[in-house]
């Protein structure tokens, strides 16, 4: 999806953000503030024709100091230079999987990842922000309004302003992490989320995982678990009741890869490129209902084009142990999370348009039979019914 912006700015300073903002509110003229360039539906283009795009490349500043372990961050960055700078001082930031989106709208809607079980969301790691507001006051501290800060910290781009820079929480790690991975038959995917379901809220929060399903792969669909451990592989084999796990869903092979925690965030990640369509569910602590598992099993093995999904376990976190209204950040109390990644090489061709409607139809099914009502913000989908209330 394409649309033409009226400019582009590119601010060096918040002065010049207040320039804009002032210039484009006097012109009546829609502004929309640019990070990373991420969003799924091409909101960072404005979402419309003939909007202001205010591009915060410049505000690419990082400074960390371990004494406070904290982090001042500018939102032109995507989240990969923060993961490198902190990891120079083996120190940690919860944030997403793709290390190429922009802190700001990411951060601002939540930010979920490898590290949310320990640490939470991102938006549950900001202690404070400047931001231009939308009539063009430079505000140093939004701790000095905590009404300020709270919207700030998770709910997205609600249009009070730009944000140029972060003040975030860091959090020390040991300098070895495990990341584990089992592959599994994929009609061992029921088996899979019946254990899951039972042992996966007493995980230690140390560690993450994540149930990835692939619809193509060469011999069809897969289904594997995707985890990072904060510890080494002696440590995590020491877990019993991750033992459990491996020993009753009946994995086909396990592999246990030891490393730094960079290198499984930024060298060994893989990133999509190009339009796709991206949509989320919750669950609660119910899970996914056994029939939601075989519909949504269907829809991988007979979709005619890609699909890949990560499934969150939520449950026994971090997360959950914040209030749903201790900040803007509303999705709480939940087991799971599911995230699709639906990639469409040429956006406008007669199999992108019957991949996007067979999409949809498996969306409003699946959300109104067996999911929560809520979808993760990040994740926008201008075909979700009623997606703006």
């Amino acid at each position: 999806m394409v649309y033409f912006p009226i400019a582009f700015v590119h601010p060096l300073d918040e002065f010049d953000v207040q320039s804009a903002i002032q210039c484009a509110a006097k012109l009546n003229i829609p502004t929309v503030a640019r990070s990373g360039g991420h969003s799924y539906e091409a909101y960072s283009l404005g979402g419309q024709d003939c909007s202001l795009v205010i591009n915060l490349g410049h505000f690419k500043n990082i400074t960390i100091d371990t004494i406070s372990q904290t982090a001042v961050i500018g939102t032109g960055i995507p989240v990969k230079p923060l993961y490198h700078k902190v990891h120079e001082h083996w120190f940690a930031f919860p944030a997403g999987l793709c290390p190429l989106v922009g802190v700001g709208g990411h951060m601002m809607g939540g930010g979920m990842g490898f590290l949310s079980r320990k640490f939470g969301m991102a938006a549950d790691n900001i202690l404070d922000a400047q931001i231009v507001l939308a009539n063009g006051t430079v505000v140093y501290s939004a701790k000095e309004y905590p009404e300020l800060l709270w919207a700030i910290r998770g709910a997205g781009n609600a249009g009070y302003g730009i944000i140029t820079a972060l003040t975030l929480r860091i959090h020390p790690i040991p300098k070895i992490v495990t990341r584990l991975i089992i592959n599994y038959d994929f009609d061992q995917t029921p088996l899979l989320f019946s254990v899951l379901d039972q042992l996966g809220p007493n995980f230690h929060q140390n560690l993450t995982l994540y149930v990835v399903i692939n619809s193509d792969s060469d011999t069809g669909p897969s289904t594997s678990i995707d985890c990072i451990y904060l510890g080494s592989a002696d440590e995590f084999r020491q877990h019993v009741d991750v033992q459990e796990f491996i020993k009753l869903s009946k994995p086909k092979n396990v592999t246990y890869i030891e490393n730094d925690l960079y290198y499984f965030q930024v060298v060994k990640n893989m990133t999509l490129h190009g339009y796709y369509k991206s949509p989320s569910f919750f669950f609660d602590q119910r899970g996914i209902p056994d029939e939601g598992i075989k519909y949504y099993m269907q829809f991988m093995k007979t979709f005619k084009c890609r699909a890949h999904s990560k499934t969150l376990l939520i449950a026994g976190g971090k997360v959950n142990e914040i209030s749903r209204n201790e900040i803007a950040y509303v999705h709480r109390g939940f087991k799971y999370h599911i995230a699709m990644a639906v990639p469409f090489p040429d956006a406008h061709s007669e199999e992108t348009k019957e991949c996007i409607q067979e999409l949809e139809k498996f969306n409003k099914h699946f959300l109104q039979n067996y999911a929560s009502y809520e979808c993760y913000q990040n994740l926008i989908d201008r075909q979700l019914d009623n997606w703006q209330c």
